[in-house]
């Protein structure tokens, strides 16, 4: 057996499936890539669906830190939230597999208290943070916090859809054109509700 195998299996995996998409790549196919036999990869992980999930696990522990960083006498600025935006797009796109089949995603057992878990985490992050602006004066005095919460499912739509938006709309483009775009479909957003500073991107 290879040493370190159940990486190799995870990152084969993760290649194999960002290339063809989760739903169209078994672990045979993904077994005779490694000539390794579906035996030892069950070894490790006994059903595609436990090797799908610690896929999503590394994304949500890659990312899991970004917007973390507000503290009671440090709070994240409008500027920085958006350069953190830009980073966890560029994890995305590393794990895209996961937001290119999301409806696979969000239907495995294994993975749906995760998901909804980690989905309530990020809407509190951006609460807090919009709490933290509204008393620093930093959002627009028009907004209300019903608006405050559409901003944040608007948010999640553009961070996980853009995938299967940009297969319609951008196909034949890198994954940086069309990171480019929605992070500017982002800033474009976060403008209606809030001041940003002098940082530019």
């Amino acid at each position: 057996m290879y040493k370190n195998s159940k990486k190799l299996i995870k990152d084969t995996a993760l290649e194999m499936f960002n290339a063809r998409g989760i739903e169209n790549v078994g672990v045979r196919e993904i077994g005779r890539q490694l000539d390794m036999s579906p035996g030892n990869i069950s070894y490790y992980y006994p059903t595609k669906n436990d090797l799908v999930a610690d896929i999503y696990h590394d994304f949500v522990e890659t990312t899991g830190g970004y917007f973390a960083t507000s503290t009671d006498d440090v709070v994240l600025q409008p500027d920085d939230l958006i350069t953190l935006i830009k980073r966890s797009m560029t994890s995305q796109h590393h794990y895209r597999c996961l937001f290119q089949g999301f409806n696979v995603l969000i239907g495995l057992p294994e993975l749906a208290e995760a998901v909804s878990r980690h989905d309530l985490i990020w809407r509190q992050r951006i609460a807090s943070l919009f709490q933290a602006w509204r008393k620093a004066g930093l959002v627009r005095s028009h907004v209300t916090e019903q608006e405050e919460v559409l901003l944040f499912s608007l948010l999640k739509f553009i961070m996980v859809y853009r995938f299967i938006d940009a297969g319609i709309h951008h196909a034949g483009k890198t994954g940086e054109e069309t990171d480019s775009f929605y992070l500017q479909q982002v800033i474009s957003l976060l403008a209606l509700f809030v001041i940003r500073g002098k940082g530019n991107l």
